[in-house]
């Protein structure tokens, strides 16, 4: 740990699985607002890091490669809670991409049909059509 509260967590030889569970603990034990340096030294450690931090809040601070090594520094955010999501978190990302296909109350009802082969008229036969 450094002197300003900061750690640094050197993942460099370390094989992934094992070098992902020293992050996440790392990265877990951290209150909110510290930074955290990781060194590692090799790109499949790389996109496996990117690949979990998708699961906690944070704002990437620095991002450097080198021939050896890749160092990336991180401050890890609050946490935010239901309330300022709006409620469940499937509703707060089906807000952000629109409406599920296949929920009735916001299709129309013919553009429900995953069928192609259709009435010449164009309609379903069903009632609502």
């Amino acid at each position: 740990m450094k002197a300003n509260g900061d750690i640094r967590v050197d993942l460099r030889g370390s094989i992934v699985p094992v070098a992902m569970l020293e992050f996440t603990r790392a990265f877990r034990e951290m209150e909110a607002g510290r930074t955290l340096e990781i060194l590692l030294g090799d790109r499949e450690t790389k996109i496996n890091l990117f690949k979990v931090l998708r699961a906690y809040p944070y704002e990437l601070l620095d991002f450097h490669e080198t021939e050896s090594f890749y160092r990336v520094r991180l401050r890890k955010e609050w946490k935010k809670s239901s309330e300022d999501r709006g409620g469940r978190r499937n509703e707060t990302l089906r807000k952000d991409v629109g409406p599920h296909p296949e929920d009735e109350n916001q299709v129309p009802h013919a553009k429900r049909h995953h069928n192609p082969r259709r009435k010449k008229n164009g309609r379903c036969g069903s009632e609502q059509c």
